[in-house]
């Protein structure tokens, strides 16, 4: 029992509504604030309070100093995008770093200029904590199919059916544009497993990150073709994170009838999947995908790669590669934020929010990272 004279529940009231710094410090308190904060209830519960009181995300942007890629954490707010911190990441002297997804604070990242030798993580950037990955078994698809390494698309994210997390890995076939495999990882069991064949194949310009929405995992990709000198259309590949079912979604029509070079990349707003189309030196469109309707909410000529959100004022924050650009749907204006250049060249990564989930793995950034097997 707490010797604290003040009842357990209106104490635990009181400190999930305290930030991620002020519940650190409270775990240093005594014994039992620290079990009582480290509760995975406790941890769900606060994640979710934090977002919903729309505590400040933070941004990744990977920059290139020197052939050295660093990450750097800056805030969602407008006001703040020209406060930048450097962190650092596991295994980060193996070279270049690649963001595989997000879920609840966690980020899922592989490290390593080459394939065959890169490591795969689940990482917290708030705690530093992360856990490597087991590589996946590359025995599971028949001897006759060799996998592509630049058509390789991952997704990470949570099921909440099973209270784990899962990375999933869908990978293309040398000459085989046909179908691609899907393998699934549980964090849980630490184990690999093969999901199944699917008709569906993803460019190599194709994001490698899914994009969660709904309980889905979302990317870029075609419908499977006999040769790739065949015309396939491009779609949204959808992935049902519980069921573990694939699907597909359908382009905005105006989007799709216009015979003109565009750029495509998908996005998260307020909630909603959004799809960002970019005409080659032209404007940019953003729709928003309703499960019956679409909406058509940005139309002006601005160059952006990636929505990183939308802010109370009912401005759109924008970044292309290494800037960050604030649109203004109610007059049609966009500006550059000053200050948001990273030095060399970079690009926006992915977002996430603090969070205390722990992956109980005991490994940490800087202390067990040194090297690898």
């Amino acid at each position: 029992m707490s010797s604290i004279p003040v009842p357990e529940d209106i104490l635990t009231n009181i400190l999930l509504r305290l930030p991620f710094k002020s519940v650190s410090l409270c775990r240093c308190f005594c014994k039992f604030w620290y079990t009582l904060l480290s509760i995975r209830s406790f941890v769900r519960v606060h994640y979710d309070l934090a977002v919903e009181k729309n505590y400040p995300n933070i941004v990744l942007i990977r920059a290139n100093l020197d052939r050295k890629h660093v990450f750097y954490s800056m805030t969602k707010l407008a006001s703040e995008c020209d406060k930048r911190l450097e962190i650092r990441c596991p295994f980060e002297t193996k070279g270049k770093v690649e963001i595989l997804g997000s879920s609840n604070g966690l980020l899922s990242i592989r490290v390593g200029e080459h394939f065959d030798e890169s490591v795969i993580c689940i990482w917290n950037p708030t705690t530093k904590e992360y856990k490597r990955v087991l590589k996946s078994p590359i025995n599971q698809f028949p001897c006759d199919l060799v996998v592509h390494d630049y058509r390789i698309a991952y997704g990470f994210c949570y099921d909440s059916k099973i209270d784990d997390y899962k990375l999933i890995k869908v990978v293309g076939f040398i000459g085989v544009p046909s179908r691609s495999g899907v393998q699934v990882y549980h964090l849980g069991s630490n184990s690999w497993s093969t999901h199944q064949f699917i008709p569906y194949y993803f460019p190599c310009k194709t994001s490698r990150s899914g994009i969660t929405v709904h309980g889905s995992l979302h990317w870029l990709g075609k419908p499977g073709v006999e040769t790739y000198s065949q015309e396939s259309p491009d779609t949204i590949v959808s992935f049902d994170i519980c069921e573990e079912r694939f699907d597909v979604l359908a382009f905005p029509a105006t989007a799709e009838n216009e015979d003109v070079i565009k750029a495509h990349e998908i996005g998260i707003l307020d909630g909603c999947l959004c799809l960002i189309i970019q005409e080659l030196n032209s404007r940019l469109d953003l729709w928003v995908l309703f499960t019956t309707s679409h909406e058509l909410l940005v139309h002006h000529p601005v160059r952006s790669n990636f929505l990183v959100n939308s802010l109370e004022n009912g401005e759109f924050l924008l970044a292309i590669f290494e800037s960050f650009i604030l649109y203004n749907p109610r007059h049609d204006t966009d500006m550059t934020i000053p200050g948001t250049s990273a030095s060399g060249s970079g690009e926006v990564e992915s977002s996430y929010s603090t969070s205390l989930f722990s992956l109980n793995s005991r490994t940490h950034v800087g202390e067990d990272d040194k090297t690898v097997d």
